[in-house]
């Protein structure tokens, strides 16, 4: 969550004993912008935070065996990383995905990592690390679209009936280099097309490379079912 990151900063904890498998297993981490990289332009000008920075990730895996003894592991310099798909994310603006770029098997324990560079280690943002206390973000409703319209061969309008926040999928299939555009909207203009002016007036863009509140997904080689941050789609999860 967003917090003055240069005087204090929010880890969360998961159990992650119902991913665990017998025999070796694989840790993957995707780390995005959030609040604490700001990208894109806005009148609050969080692009301009002293604390900004690439994102940072710290690792605590604590076991607890049967017998009852502990260990932990630790996230370090032997670790590696690599670019993802996600070309580019902000928190205005959406995510840009191309999954030309998808490492089949990255998190897994089979996936050779050789062409992978070292991690660069460096300090956190501060010193004042403390548990993020909330409720956590969880799925529970599923919403399908109250009505459908298609404008041409390349628009179509979902209508969910109601203002959510919450995470669109979508099954689609096409050519290698396809791009889809969702774009998220609170209202609708006298045509009937997303209207974002209620919106986007917050909103200071340099140029047409970052448009607000529009996940762009290119396609890969094969079929996908990407899942983005918010839509008007006709499978809909919300979340609180």
């Amino acid at each position: 969550m967003y917090t003055r990151f240069d005087r204090r900063n929010l880890y969360v904890t998961y159990d992650v004993t119902p991913q665990l498998k017998a025999g070796n297993n694989a840790i993957g981490v995707l780390l995005g912008n959030g609040w604490y990289n700001h990208q894109s332009t806005a009148v609050w000008n969080f692009h301009n935070a002293p604390w900004r920075a690439r994102p940072a990730f710290c690792f605590d895996l604590r076991i607890t065996y049967t017998d009852g003894s502990e260990e932990v592991i630790k996230s370090g310099n032997d670790w590696k990383t690599a670019l993802s798909p996600v070309v580019f994310n902000s928190i205005y603006t959406a995510e840009h995905y191309d999954a030309r770029l998808e490492q089949p098997g990255w998190a897994t324990v089979k996936f050779n990592d050789a062409q992978w560079k070292p991690v660069i280690a460096r300090q956190a943002p501060s010193n004042n690390i403390v548990a993020q206390a909330m409720h956590p973000v969880e799925n529970v409703e599923t919403i399908p679209a109250a009505s459908i319209r298609q404008f041409n061969d390349t628009t179509w309008l979902y209508d969910l009936g109601r203002t959510i926040s919450g995470v669109s999928k979508i099954k689609v299939s096409g050519p290698a280099g396809t791009i889809i555009r969702l774009k998220h909207s609170e209202d609708l203009d006298k045509s009937g097309r997303a209207d974002l002016a209620n919106i986007i007036v917050h909103y200071r863009p340099k140029d047409d490379t970052d448009p607000f509140q529009t996940d762009i997904f290119i396609l890969g080689e094969k079929e996908r079912r990407p899942s983005c941050r918010a839509s008007t789609t006709k499978d809909f999860n919300t979340w609180k």
